[in-house]
C-alpha cells in the first residue's frame, strides 16, 4: 500500500474526477437492466473509489481534490440535465401529436418544453450531489488515510 502512496502528479485528480464520471456514467448505462439502486450504487462506486484513489495516490492536496470533483458533478449536472431535458420534450410533444393526430402540435411542445426543464432540473440536482457528495467525502477519506500511512518525519 505504501507504493501508491503519492504516485502520481497532482494534476492527475483532474483525470480521476472526469474519469469517474465518464466511466461511471458508461456504467450506469451497462447496468440500466439491474434497476436503478444497482445503477446508482455502481455510480456511486466508481465515483467513490475515483474519490479516495485522487488523494490517497496523487500528491495533491484536498482541497484540489474537492475543487475537482466539484467542477466534475457540475458538468455531470449540465450533461444529465440536457439528456432528460431533450428526452421529456421529445416524448410529450410526440405523444401530444399522436394524441391530438397533430393538430395540437404547439402545445405539445410548450409542455414538452415545461416537462422537460422540470425533470431535467431534478435529475441535474441529484447528479451533482451525488457525484459531489461521493467524490467529496471519498477523497477527504483518502487524505485522511495517506496521512495515516505517510511516514512521520522526526522532529529535532
Amino acid at each position: 500500500m505504501q507504493n501508491l502512496v503519492n504516485k502520481f502528479d497532482s494534476r492527475t485528480v483532474w483525470l480521476f474526477a472526469f474519469g469517474s464520471v465518464a466511466l461511471g456514467v458508461a456504467a450506469s448505462f451497462a447496468t440500466q437492466g439491474l434497476g436503478p439502486k444497482v445503477t446508482s450504487a455502481v455510480y456511486a462506486g466508481i465515483v467513490g473509489i475515483a474519490g479516495f484513489a485522487s488523494t490517497f495516490s496523487t500528491r495533491a492536496r484536498t482541497r484540489g481534490a474537492v475543487g475537482a470533483f466539484l467542477v466534475a458533478a457540475l458538468l455531470a449536472a449540465i450533461g444529465c440535465y440536457a439528456l432528460v431535458s431533450y428526452v421529456f420534450s421529445t416524448v410529450t410533444s410526440q405523444a401530444a401529436d399522436l394524441v391530438s393526430n397533430g393538430q395540437a402540435h404547439e402545445a405539445g411542445v410548450q409542455a414538452g418544453t415545461i416537462f422537460g426543464r422540470f425533470f431535467g432540473a431534478f435529475a441535474a440536482v441529484v447528479a451533482f450531489l451525488e457525484t459531489s457528495i461521493i467524490g467529496i467525502a471519498a477523497a477527504v477519506a483518502g487524505s485522511r488515510a495517506k496521512a495515516g500511512i505517510a511516514p512521520r518525519v522526526a522532529m529535532a
